[in-house]
């Protein structure tokens, strides 16, 4: 299937407004949540999301990109590799669910607490039917995606506020998200299904590849996503629910900051998995365009985490999670790390490497387990924001050195100074109106128009580079280069 760039870059832009409106809902709705729970309450939900966004990893374990890559470059077979997918997906729904029970069980401090945690589980079945959004991302139309996202935020928004009006408690919010997400993964299904090109079959003789393919980035997706979420049952259990209340409320604005970096990678894995074997210095140069307009757009959150993050908390939250911005500047520059690892993963996966995703992961969640020990029980919440910023640098690391030799990119290739330069003013213009007294609107204000300035004075980014980014094939000029 041809892919024009206007296409793929359209494709990108919806993503990053809706996740970015999204974004702005989730904001909200957790602004609701912590407020009517309190920091006690809301330490138990944050808990409980945990050991379930934990248990969904195991309902894909690395098949949908594992199929996706695949797909792509197998048009003919399509129809059996999302076949295959639904069916293996389903297949991994049951035992998972079940996992997540027992683990809410046993990590549950009450009754109350366990029937929210069965009732969140059961969304891990619920969901199965999403696993067919693959078919957007091939046809590069994941707008279809990213409105049943606003559906699913809307749905999930009107139940907060309903149970938060009638002074509702755990077991209500789990009934609304379980509801909201069963509506939305049904519409997911429906819409999705229409982007086939025939009808699904089985896909049994495409299983085992699948698996054995998927297994390894599998393996890497689910000791990502305990990497990820350890530090929130460390603290909880380390340090209590009203630390764990702390810890998740920056946390939070951490998981919902990656709404660009995934955008951006929805859109360039089919793209990177067509010309890795055909044209290695344009995939080379779509790697390198990414990580440079990842790097603009991640690094002003450790600034503005740095400076304003108190008043961004306690307008938001609440002045009871105030202490929570300590812990805002080091988690926003694991952000910065966790930006430019998403296309590192996505060229790791194009180049069929994705063992070593495994093995980077497994170091890497050694290196969490060790970290959190050692920090949490020192510092609290805020060791726990130590511990991510520490293996995510690990992470990003090595994954780094897997990518760079093969297809012969070298560090101080891309534009990091000159966007180092911007944003170095950028925080300069920051401090200097926050101590004038400015309010944070000018603050933040003035802050936006000197890094727009200094990006394109500094030549940091280029009206061009998202065409090359998003190119299925480059010029011979741009070849030849």
């Amino acid at each position: 299937m041809t892919v024009t760039p206007r296409r793929a870059a359209r494709d990108v832009v919806i993503q990053v407004l809706a996740r970015g409106g999204n974004l702005a809902l989730g904001v909200v709705v957790t602004l609701i949540l912590a407020r009517n729970l309190d920091t006690t309450g809301f330490g138990e939900w944050a808990t409980l999301l945990t050991i379930v966004q934990l248990a969904a990893t195991f309902t894909d374990l690395g098949l949908e990109p594992a199929v996706v890559a695949r797909a792509a470059g197998d048009e003919k077979r399509e129809s059996d590799w999302i076949g295959a997918l639904l069916v293996l997906r389903a297949a991994l729904a049951v035992p998972a669910t079940l996992v997540s029970i027992v683990a809410c069980a046993l990590l549950a401090d009450n009754g109350q607490m366990f029937l929210a945690g069965a009732l969140i589980s059961a969304s891990l079945l619920t969901s199965v039917p999403s696993s067919l959004r693959a078919l957007n991302q091939l046809r590069v139309r994941n707008d279809i995606t990213m409105l049943v996202l606003t559906v699913n935020s809307v749905l999930w928004g009107l139940g907060v506020i309903l149970v938060a009006l009638n002074d509702g408690g755990l077991v209500a919010y789990a009934v609304a998200f379980l509801i909201s997400g069963t509506i939305s993964a049904a519409l997911q299904g429906v819409l999705s299904y229409r982007q086939r090109r025939g009808p699904l079959t089985l896909g049994r003789p495409l299983w085992r590849e699948i698996v054995v393919t998927g297994v390894s980035i599998g393996g890497a997706v689910v000791l990502i996503s305990a990497m990820s979420r350890a530090p929130q049952l460390f603290v909880y259990e380390l340090d209590g629910d009203e630390q764990a209340g702390l810890y998740a409320v920056a946390s939070r604005l951490l998981d919902q900051s990656h709404f660009v970096p995934v955008a951006l990678m929805t859109t360039l894995l089919p793209l990177l998995a067509g010309a890795i074997d055909t044209d290695p210095a344009h995939a080379r140069a779509m790697l390198q365009r990414s990580l440079d307009i990842l790097l603009v757009v991640s690094l002003p959150a450790v600034a503005i985490g740095y400076v304003a993050g108190p008043e961004l908390i306690r307008i938001v939250f609440g002045e009871q999670y105030e202490e929570a911005s300590k812990a805002l500047p080091v988690l926003m520059a694991a952000f910065v790390l966790i930006s430019i690892n998403y296309p590192l993963d996505s060229m790791v996966i194009a180049m069929k490497r994705q063992v070593q995703l495994a093995k980077i992961a497994a170091v890497g969640l050694v290196t969490m387990l060790i970290l959190n020990i050692a920090l949490v029980t020192q510092f609290g919440f805020q060791g726990a924001a130590w511990a991510v910023f520490g293996t995510q640098a690990v992470v990003t690391g090595l994954t780094y050195r897997v990518v760079a030799k093969p297809i012969g990119m070298r560090a101080g290739q891309g534009r990091t100074l000159r966007i180092g330069g911007a944003i170095g003013g950028l925080l300069a213009v920051m401090l200097l109106t926050e101590e004038l007294g400015a309010p944070l609107a000018v603050v933040l204000a003035a802050a936006a128009v000197t890094y727009s300035a200094l990006l394109f004075a500094l030549k940091a980014i280029e009206v061009d580079d998202l065409r090359t980014l998003t190119r299925r094939a480059p010029p011979a000029a741009e070849t030849a280069s």
